[in-house]
């Protein structure tokens, strides 16, 4: 037998779609419509909008905060999905309200909002996920009685990552040592094994959230050969897991090891997109201070909308190798590629220093224009 509505409200079914509406204390109508769906579906979607509706008549002035329905989404995710998917939506909640700010009624959240700040975090992180953040944060405002529209991706593909060239690897190290927020040169070895392995970061630093892939462990660094070993982080199920060896600086190894933490991992969980963004920063402002040309000084999109990422070591490092002459095989083996396609961007960047062969001594022999007679052919 189907469920007994036990709140006040109505619901009608109208082809194969159901539409309902809710009262609390009077005011307050809500009106919804579902898919396709039975009566106890329906009827649970509809139970749902009451009790979100009762949180909306309960909050003073009807305005309930983003904090408190950011912790009432928290609570409910716990209880429904996985945990780290909950994790991944408190990140996006996270970083949606240090841009709005505390204390924000929900109800001054439009579409907007919503596409002011999209546009904010394609500058930072790539399409996929700031798409993923955003179904986050219009499912958190549904759950407490909102329906915001989604906003329009622009069309294109995502900002692409670009390679340093030799100029502003020089002031991302300089700043980098001189970066005030910690000791000097503190992060300078994760940035060199970074450029002289072509790891991606995910790869070597453990994450603060909880994943699959196990990062880069003190075990797999070898000093008698001076190599490291480099595990995929990328791998689809079922797909075994790409390795690669490469030589390492014994210098550089030793300093990691120094600096290591406690424990098999040789770093420390970090927010390594984030530090890169403020070294790069503090880059500039050292570079204002200089009093260099704006036009000279380190830009995180430059003019060709190519952006600079901590994973811009990697394409450093893979550019590099194809300017020294390797082979696309190399190449694609050492970075880990599963497809050849993207061992090709970095083979299009490249530009290989080349000797200019010389051919003058396999020129054939050309007749000169003019013929000096020799005094004995002159007389004859």
């Amino acid at each position: 037998m189907p469920a007994k509505k036990d709140f006040p409200g109505i619901l009608i079914k109208r082809g194969n779609i159901w539409h309902y509406q809710v009262y609390v204390k009077g005011k307050g109508l809500q009106k919804r419509s579902t898919k396709k769906c039975d009566y106890n579906q329906a009827l649970a979607v509809a139970r749902q909008l009451y009790e979100m509706a009762q949180l909306l008549s309960d909050t003073q002035n009807g305005l309930p905060t983003l904090d408190a329905a950011i912790e009432r989404q928290l609570a409910r995710l716990e209880d429904t999905v996985s945990d780290q998917q909950a994790e991944r939506a408190g990140w996006a909640y996270l970083s949606f309200q240090r841009w709005i700010g505390k204390n924000v009624p929900i109800t001054t959240i439009t579409k907007d909002t919503l596409t002011k700040y999209q546009t904010f975090r394609l500058g930072l992180c790539a399409r996929q996920t700031v798409e993923k953040e955003i179904n986050f944060l219009r499912a958190m405002l549904k759950s407490e009685g909102m329906i915001v529209e989604k906003p329009l991706m622009p069309h294109g593909k995502s900002t692409p990552g670009r390679p340093f060239n030799q100029q502003e690897l020089k002031v991302f190290f300089e700043s980098c040592a001189e970066y005030p927020h910690t000791a000097p040169g503190c992060y300078t070895h994760i940035w060199l094994f970074l450029l002289s392995t072509g790891a991606r970061p995910a790869e070597l630093i453990p994450s603060t959230r909880k994943a699959k892939h196990i990062p880069f462990l003190k075990k797999e660094i070898d000093l008698q050969s001076g190599t490291v070993l480099i595990r995929g982080a990328k791998r689809k199920a079922g797909d075994r897991q790409k390795i690669s060896r490469i030589p390492v600086d014994i210098t550089l190894l030793e300093m990691c090891l120094e600096r290591a933490p406690d424990g098999p991992h040789v770093f420390s969980p970090m927010h390594i997109a984030q530090l890169f963004d403020n070294i790069l920063d503090h880059a500039r402002k050292m570079q204002e201070k200089s009093e260099v040309p704006e036009s000279e000084r380190i830009q995180k999109i430059d003019a060709l909308g190519e952006k600079l990422t901590a994973h811009s070591f990697r394409h450093t490092f893979g550019t590099l190798l194809a300017e020294s002459g390797a082979s696309a095989f190399v190449i694609q083996n050492i970075l880990r590629h599963s497809d050849p396609r993207m061992t090709s961007r970095y083979l299009e960047r490249a530009r290989p220093q080349v000797d200019v062969i010389d051919i003058t001594a396999y020129m054939p022999h050309r007749i000169p224009e003019q013929v000096e007679l020799l005094p004995e052919a002159a007389e004859k």
